[in-house]
């Protein structure tokens, strides 16, 4: 159950929306192929443990270090089987490299726009739909970003996650119920109502505690062969 509850929350923190961007900023060089490093993922909260309230009353409380814990371990080993990098392109044109079950390595077609601060992706929805086999409505990304070196970082900031998590959080409280092991089909449409409210408040006081949040990834460019 413990396991069921840290998921549930981690759901809150993966998240995606369309920002704009000011297309007049200065810019880092960050053309070429990158490979994917490290998850990166920074979490700190206004208390030592995230509080919830589960069905029935039940309260649970999870220690945030134990959060941070279990949702690296998550992204670590989740990430690294399915995305290997990016490479950015001339013409704003991009490529997001990823491997497949079956271990073969493939790419996802993408534009981008780089600002000083952001970089915007949007998805090729004709590759989308080859890769995937089905029409899926991904709004573009909006990463920030840090260059170092031939080290960069691309994450989403606790802004971003914020506005996510409002225009998705109905979806999200769909998502977080089963978790919680309630079987909604049993119940009164009243209690359903009362308990997807009861989930919310509870989303808006957690997202109020958080202090700083940015969940992303450390690529490194890839040597060039001369």
């Amino acid at each position: 159950m413990k396991n069921k509850l840290i998921y549930s929350l981690a759901i809150l923190l993966m998240a995606f929306l369309s920002v704009s961007c000011d297309k007049d900023d200065k810019t880092s060089d960050i053309a070429g192929a990158w490979n994917y490093s490290t998850p990166h993922f920074i979490f700190e909260y206004a208390q030592d443990s995230v509080s919830i309230t589960m069905a029935q009353g039940k309260k649970k409380s999870i220690a945030v270090d134990d959060l941070k814990a279990t949702f690296l371990q998550m992204a670590t080993e989740k990430m690294k089987d399915y995305f290997t990098g990016v490479e950015f392109n001339s013409g704003n044109q991009m490529k997001i490299k990823m491997q497949l079950k079956d271990g073969a390595q493939s790419s996802l077609k993408a534009t981008y726009i780089q600002t000083e601060y952001v970089i915007g992706v949007e998805l090729d929805a004709d590759d989308m739909k080859e890769l995937t086999g089905t029409s899926m409505q991904i709004p573009p990304l909006s990463f920030k970003y840090k260059v170092s070196n031939d080290q960069l970082l691309m994450y989403f900031d606790q802004v971003y996650i914020h506005s996510i998590v409002s225009m998705m959080q109905d979806k999200i409280v769909d998502m977080i119920i089963p978790m919680m092991g309630v079987d909604v089909s049993q119940l009164p449409e009243s209690a359903v109502n009362q308990m997807k409210e009861s989930i919310k408040s509870q989303i808006s006081v957690i997202l109020n505690n958080i202090v700083r949040l940015e969940i992303g990834f450390n690529l490194t460019r890839e040597s060039v062969l001369i």
